[in-house]
């Protein structure tokens, strides 16, 4: 009898260069003071990340201003650019999500 393999899912692998402004946004995050998405490109300019992560620029900001468009899939290869761990990220996106809807809200 065969034994059922199902899907298995490969992380991203991280890209071939990676900018040492990724170290920095990472050791922000472990002193506390990244508390969302959007502040991660106060280090880092949002081209080079899209680029990084093989997304058009426009998609990229369009995802960035609607943070409910993120999926699993950009966060994986957000993590492997960062180095910060995935359930910081979905922290992070869901902080832009509320701050997001607050705004809407008013």
């Amino acid at each position: 009898m065969e034994k059922y393999q199902g899907y298995q899912y490969t992380l991203p692998s991280p890209p071939t260069v990676r900018d040492k402004r990724y170290n920095h946004v990472f050791s922000v995050w472990r002193t506390g003071e990244l508390t969302s998405l959007n502040r991660m490109f106060e280090i880092i300019p949002k081209s080079v990340v899209a680029d990084d992560l093989g997304m058009h620029y426009h998609s990229f900001v369009n995802k960035l201003n609607r943070p409910h468009l993120l999926n699993v899939n950009h966060l994986l290869k957000l993590q492997c650019l960062t180095g910060i761990e995935i359930s910081a990220l979905i922290g992070l996106a869901v902080a832009d999500i509320k701050e997001k809807s607050r705004q809407q809200i008013k």
